[in-house]
């Protein structure tokens, strides 16, 4: 048996980590933006806005779902690490403080958070391109498209 069976090569295991560590912190991002949004549909004045706030939160937590679905695939997290990142996910969302982002910063502030959002995740997964992973390339492609459209959808309601 050769040495290249019997162990995998340097490196091999800490970059699949680094790949489901970066495809976690998508699902999370992902998901943080679905609760923000939802959270938002009901306080929001306008029926056009509402719908907007609720097709970005439900395409965002499909995201979410997907991420960590592909993240799964290529390996698992230490459950005391989810633990820790699911309990800041719902206190940084509001869900556990008792406001939520909309009631913190208000609508137009609100609206323009979610549009730096979309935009910053856009440039994020187009810095981090996965090359030979047609997969991971396909889930980022997806949320950068679907992501971006909301994002812009919100954003016409800021002017």
């Amino acid at each position: 048996m050769t040495a290249s069976l019997e162990r995998p090569a340097r490196g091999a295991g800490s970059e699949r980590g680094r790949l489901r560590q970066r495809i976690a912190v998508l699902g999370r991002r992902r998901r943080g933006v679905a609760l923000d949004a939802l959270a938002a549909v009901e306080p929001a004045s306008e029926p056009e806005l509402r719908r907007a706030l609720f097709d970005l939160g439900t395409r965002a937590w499909r995201h979410a779902d997907l991420c960590r679905a592909h993240a799964a695939r290529i390996g698992r997290a230490r459950a005391s690490e989810a633990g820790r990142e699911e309990a800041g996910l719902l206190f940084e969302h509001g869900l556990v403080a008792g406001r939520t982002r909309w009631e913190r910063l208000g609508p137009s502030s609100f609206l323009a958070h979610l549009c730096l959002v979309g935009g910053d995740t856009a440039r994020r997964l187009d810095a981090g391109r996965i090359a030979g992973d047609p997969e991971t390339e396909a889930l980022f492609a997806r949320v950068r498209s679907e992501g971006k459209a909301d994002a812009d959808a919100c954003c016409t309601h800021l002017l």
